[in-house]
């Protein structure tokens, strides 16, 4: 077992005790090409990632000792501890962030909630317009930097 899965394991068995991402879900459903805007689904995504990630993430983004930067200066796209987690890429992304967050149980949070959050993150760094209509077709498209 490599050094970062077995970091992922012990901080897993670790912050189940601490509640790490335990409050329940609270973003309305979101619908791709219905006049929703980035800044839209990213305010709804702003509650969740209070309720989910902000333990592991900071307020500000900028990581913990338990989780990465999600945004900003020391923000690298898909990388934590020099292992590649994801392509950068807004689907992959996505994908990593429905699959496998929060720590505590992975998976857990609705699609919806995982796009808003996905929102949320890309435009607190800039990666969005955030006035920019949201299409969930598009986020492969969408270079992650």
């Amino acid at each position: 077992m490599n050094k970062f899965a077995l970091f992922l394991l012990v901080a897993s068995v670790a912050f189940l005790g601490f509640g790490c991402g335990s409050s329940p879900s609270t973003s309305p459903g979101t619908t791709t090409g219905s006049g929703n805007t980035f800044q839209s689904l990213a305010n709804q995504g702003k509650v969740v990632y209070s309720n989910k990630c902000v333990s592991c993430h900071a307020a500000n983004g900028q990581g913990t000792g338990v989780g990465p930067a999600v945004w900003g200066a020391n923000y690298q796209p898909g990388i934590y501890n020099g292992s590649t987690l994801f392509a950068p890429n807004g689907q992959a992304m996505l994908n990593f962030i429905s699959s496998s967050m929060p720590l505590n149980s992975p998976g857990s949070l609705s699609h919806s909630d995982a796009v808003n959050v996905l929102c949320y993150l890309l435009v607190q760094d800039n990666q969005v317009t955030p006035s920019a209509a949201f299409d969930e077709s598009q986020l492969i498209n969408l270079a992650l930097k």
